[in-house]
């Protein structure tokens, strides 16, 4: 889903994990993607974050 023209928020089905995985992306001064943020949430609800924020460029 394109938030705006740099942000771009992905999401993709973990059946064995039973959680989706959402992915922030944005792109820096280049143009190229940059993956912001990564994280789970649960069938249950709970957020389970996949590793910490990069810089913003």
């Amino acid at each position: 889903m394109k938030i705006d023209e740099k942000v771009t928020v992905e999401r993709e089905r973990d059946n064995a994990l039973r959680a989706h995985e959402y992915v922030v992306i944005t792109h820096d001064k280049e143009g190229n993607e940059v993956e912001y943020i990564s994280f789970y949430v649960a069938d249950s609800g709970k957020i389970y974050s996949v590793k910490d924020p990069r810089p913003l460029p």
